[in-house]
């Protein structure tokens, strides 16, 4: 499989709330700084939580040593759009129709009101950490979940995880993920200090190699 041919292509397949994320991923400084350490660090295995379209799963085709990447992705339209971007990339994608979530099968959706893709929310992250925007029920839209280890059987060399607030649970509970030599996470509903104190406490293990917060939400790129 050879990655880097498509990498920093347009997505074959996307929205334009795609086309603006992908934006980010191919011109913001702390992305292209990720991917530079990511290349340099020859990582071979990558497990994407909240892969949606397959938007970073496309920035990761810059990396030629990457072999195997698991993703994860529970909408139903969001996973047909990654079906369709990960067609022709072999058998070094798996895709699985299912959100990582420990302690429910399964759950209704809510979000902002707007519809966007890329805001689904598990409905009890809303209730586990007291969630500071305002959020309304996606009536009918259901997520199946499961635990990450009931899949993956061992720690690969990046996770990256954009899960609207699901992430706190994730890393409370997941062995895989403690024992992954690299994380990206995406932190929602909380400012730069509760992050970084959250970091200290639930990962001692990782150190934090890039961040940028603003306002409740923040990116981290952790390194072990």
């Amino acid at each position: 499989m050879t990655y880097t041919e498509k990498h920093m292509k347009p997505l074959p397949v996307s929205r334009p709330i795609d086309s603006a994320v992908w934006d980010q991923f191919n011109g913001e400084q702390f992305w292209q700084n990720t991917l530079e350490i990511l290349q340099k660090n020859e990582i071979k295995t990558a497990i994407d939580i909240g892969a949606s379209s397959g938007i970073f799963l496309m920035f990761l085709l810059g990396i030629s040593s990457l072999q195997k990447i698991s993703c994860f992705e529970p909408d139903e339209e969001n996973f047909k759009l990654l079906q369709r971007n990960s067609e022709g990339l072999g058998e070094g994608v798996d895709l699985y129709n299912v959100g990582i979530y420990y302690g429910l099968k399964e759950s209704g959706v809510v979000g902002t009101g707007d519809q966007s893709p890329l805001g689904y929310m598990v409905k009890d992250v809303q209730k586990e950490h007291d969630w500071r925007w305002g959020t309304i029920p996606y009536e009918g839209k259901k997520f199946k979940l499961t635990t990450l280890e009931k899949i993956i059987k061992t720690p690969v060399d990046l996770i990256k995880m954009d899960v609207e607030g699901s992430e706190y649970n994730i890393i409370e509970k997941s062995r895989i993920l403690k024992h992954s030599k690299y994380l990206i996470i995406s932190f929602h509903n909380h400012p730069e200090e509760y992050v970084k104190n959250f970091i200290s406490k639930k990962l001692p293990k990782y150190h934090i190699i890039l961040f940028r917060g603003d306002c409740d939400y923040a990116d981290a790129f952790l390194g072990k």
